[in-house]
């Protein structure tokens, strides 16, 4: 405690040096600890509110109807307890308004087999999957957010789709189930799911065999492994399909651990990857403070040299000394870690506000400063603390007295290399995250770049489901009618139309396709993209139209067939001849293509294009109206323009919820998700690591130049231009700096290959990147190099040989 004093009394008499050194490791502590916390929301923790998650599996495959999730439920006792459950958008009516809510259907045994415990009321009983009363359980921020966490909830009625429902409990907080990134504001049981059903999914029965609707997980039985369960359930499956007569294939079904799909690691750049890309970002920041840090302190141990050489000579030993500069970089480290808290809080605040996808954003995740995240702070910032204090701890306790009361050179050379090293480290650290951030950046502009086949500028969408209002087929085709009409009266639109399936938007629709004057080969089945759109619809995307034309008012029910087909289609079953007058069979309705339009971007920004036809949306089969997303083109901004839908609809119906209003460049701009988010963050990062690598540089020359004031006196004094000796100063550093560039761009390379899926053509080595980044950091370290370069060209000769 002694020492402890004595440190901080020292650290005291150095504010300057106290208060930067602070400042440094806030903010590289800071940075790691709310990634560390959206992580372990995210990755680490991502089943709240369930108990034992790791005995949780998934049956992963495709999705099996009712009768066969029971028969797996049945036969499985004894290895697992099997549960289902599907994600159904539903329309909540409460306070005057209708707006769009996340629910799930769940088998009645759902929050049973999870382990999850009511936060008020109860789950839902057995009886409930075959009917009864139509009850609902409520998620808990839900209830606190719609409800005002009213504990008297339990028995009232909520409109549901138009049914009142029951609310029988309310789930644990932090509770959203056992799949990633689905958020239900309310659950439902399989029994009260046939009341809710509209548009065509009123049409199914859940008792068919065919309806395949339900994800399947299940828990395992104490003493059961996941292989083990794996082979029963594929048995399971098999044994089903074969005493009803169906094919079944082992190879499209996995049992994996359900703690591994909640995270959402199938993705191609899912968040493992993500975060895992940002884990890296900060812990270099980190690393080059740590090395800066030490730069500093050992310029601090260089001025007290003579001050631990008495200290020495009064009978200090190694390990005393050591303890003692040790102790000064623990103090610095803890100091830094508790200002981090602050600076990771602000931080995480910031992140979760971020919309990543329309209204998705991390603060759904509920990521906190828990325990969990003071415990990592608090290791964390003893690790750096050791990390950043050792070099120079052993520094000073190896000095031997005699040497330095005689102001030793060799001394001082030896310390500037050790330096000079730190600063090559953080120079290649550094050029790796800048590098990195502008490898992502320029693949952003490469993206944004690629012919889209259509032009988002301009276009404002929205999602209406009438279907979840209850429309019948005469309603719904006023509607769907009426709402353009009115929006194409402002002289700002010039077009708004309807589309069941917008490009991009991560929808599409496959049929398949008998096309006269086209015999497939053995084997091949054509298959298209199909959607069914307003008039207008081409125009209002900007698509050119190449042959024919496109839909009018005129194309409805009752009329002939008519279909619009893409080049693609054109030139892969009509290579020969024009397309137009041919006629398509898809889902056994006849068309005739009048129209050919350019190929546009429908799933992916690197898909090839592929085959697509359209259809009049007033010729489809009225179900096709129940959800639609309205397409505006308008020369007023988005917000205008989505205020204007937003108005027509609620004068049309105010019940009818509409979602997802926004420009429509914002849903092309969320297939960049990943190269966004990199390159953003990284970019933070990047400059963050290009501020503490200057400030390093800088320390390392002020130290040198200041060390070496008589030589650069006598210099001058002897006839030395103070050209010559900032020239003198800047190539001393220059080796240094050249040193960790190399290694910079091989580490940079290196990263480049890890993210090579996330590129958009370009090599993990892009030049452009390399260069921009090696001239950002040549620029950085020149004129922090420079600074004290000028100031030691400025010294007087008299003045510096007076003090020596």
């Amino acid at each position: 405690m002694g020492e402890l004093r004595q440190t901080w009394r020292g650290l005291s008499r150095s504010p300057g040096f106290t208060l930067t050194a602070v400042l440094i490791l806030a903010i590289g502590i800071g940075a790691n600890t709310a990634i560390f916390s959206l992580a372990d929301a995210v990755i680490l923790r991502p089943l709240p509110g369930i108990s034992d998650p790791s005995s949780l599996v998934d049956l992963s495959g495709d999705s099996v109807s009712y009768p066969i999730f029971r028969s797996i439920r049945d036969e499985a006792a004894g290895t697992a307890r099997m549960a289902a459950w599907s994600d159904r958008s539903m329309s909540l009516a409460h306070a005057g308004d209708a707006r769009m809510v996340g629910g799930a259907v769940v088998s009645a045994n759902y929050f049973d087999v999870l382990g999850a415990r009511p936060a008020l009321g109860r789950f839902f009983q057995p009886s409930e999957d075959e009917g009864g009363e139509a009850v609902a359980v409520l998620a808990e921020g839900f209830w606190a957010g719609e409800f005002g966490a009213d504990p008297a909830i339990l028995g009232r009625s909520i409109h549901v789709n138009g049914v009142p429902l029951t609310i029988v409990g309310v789930a644990p907080k932090g509770f959203r189930g056992a799949a990633f990134a689905i958020f239900p504001d309310l659950w439902v049981p399989v029994g009260t799911w046939p009341r809710l059903a509209t548009g065509p999914l009123a049409n199914f029965d859940i008792h068919s065999r065919n309806w395949g609707w339900m994800s399947v997980f299940g828990r395992l039985e104490p003493g059961v492994p996941l292989e083990k369960a794996r082979a029963a359930l594929l048995t399971i499956l098999r044994r089903d399909a074969a005493a009803h007569g169906e094919d079944f294939d082992a190879a499209r079904w996995s049992v994996v651990p359900t703690t591994v799909a909640a995270t959402g690691a199938n993705e191609e750049f899912g968040p493992p990857r993500i975060f895992a890309l940002l884990a890296g970002a900060v812990l270099t920041a980190l690393l080059i403070a740590c090395a800066n840090l030490a730069n500093l302190l050992l310029a601090r141990g260089a001025a007290r040299q003579k001050e631990i050489a008495v200290r020495q000579a009064l009978g200090a030993s190694r390990g005393r000394i050591a303890r003692q500069v040790l102790s000064e970089s623990l103090l610095l480290g803890l100091a830094g870690g508790a200002a981090g808290l602050v600076v990771a809080s602000a931080l995480l605040s910031l992140f979760v506000q971020v919309p990543l996808i329309e209204d998705f954003t991390l603060g759904l995740f509920r990521p906190e400063l828990g325990s969990r995240a003071f415990i990592f702070a608090a290791i964390l910032a003893t690790l750096v603390g050791v990390l950043f204090g050792l070099l120079p701890a052993w520094r000073a306790s190896s000095a031997p007295a005699a040497p330095i009361l005689a102001a030793g050179s060799s001394r001082i050379a030896r310390a500037a290399g050790l330096n000079k090293a730190l600063v090559s480290a953080q120079v290649a650290l550094c050029l790796a995250l800048l590098a990195t951030s502008g490898l992502l950046g320029r693949s952003l502009v490469r993206a944004l770049s690629i012919d889209l086949g259509l032009e988002p500028r301009g276009v404002t969408v929205a999602r209406v489901n009438t279907g979840l209002a209850r429309y019948d087929a005469a309603r719904a085709l006023t509607f769907a009618a009426e709402l353009p009409r009115r929006l194409a009266e402002d002289p700002s639109v010039r077009a708004a139309t309807w589309t069941s399936s917008l490009p991009l938007s991560g929808s599409r629709d496959e049929e398949s396709v008998e096309i006269e004057g086209y015999t497939p080969s053995r084997g091949e089945r054509p298959v298209v993209d199909v959607a069914a759109v307003g008039p207008a619809y081409f125009r209002a995307l900007g698509v050119p139209v190449l042959a024919g034309r496109e839909f009018e008012a005129s194309d409805r029910m009752g009329t002939a067939g008519v279909a619009v087909v893409n080049r693609a289609m054109a030139e892969r079953y009509w290579p020969a001849t024009s397309p137009l007058g041919r006629r398509i069979t898809v889902a056994n309705e006849p068309w005739t293509v009048i129209g050919v339009v350019g190929n546009a971007k429908s799933a992916s920004l690197t898909d090839a294009p592929v085959p697509q036809v359209w259809a009049p949306l007033l010729q489809f089969p009225p179900a096709a109206l129940m959800r639609l997303t309205l397409v505006v083109k308008s020369d007023a901004a988005p917000e205008v323009v989505a205020g204007a839908i937003r108005r027509e609809v609620r004068s049309l119906d105010a019940a009818l919820p509409v979602t997802q209003i926004g420009p429509y460049s914002d849903v092309v701009a969320a297939r960049l998700l990943p190269q966004r988010v990199g390159a953003t963050l990284l970019g933070l990062f990047g400059i963050l690591s290009l501020v503490l690598a200057a400030v390093g540089i800088y320390a390392v020359v002020s130290w040198t130049t200041r060390r070496r004031a008589a030589e650069f006196g006598i210099r001058l004094a002897l006839g030395a231009r103070a050209a010559d000796v900032r020239r003198l100063v800047l190539r001393s550093m220059a080796g240094s700096v050249a040193l960790g560039a190399a290694c910079g761009l091989a580490l940079s390379a290196a990263v480049g290959i890890a993210l090579r899926s996330a590129l958009y053509g370009l090599a993990p080595a892009d030049p452009l990147a390399l260069a921009g980044a090696t001239l950002l950091l040549a620029a950085a370290a020149l004129l922090a190099a420079d600074l004290p370069a000028r100031r030691a060209a400025r010294i007087d000769p008299a003045q510096a040989l007076r003090q020596e």
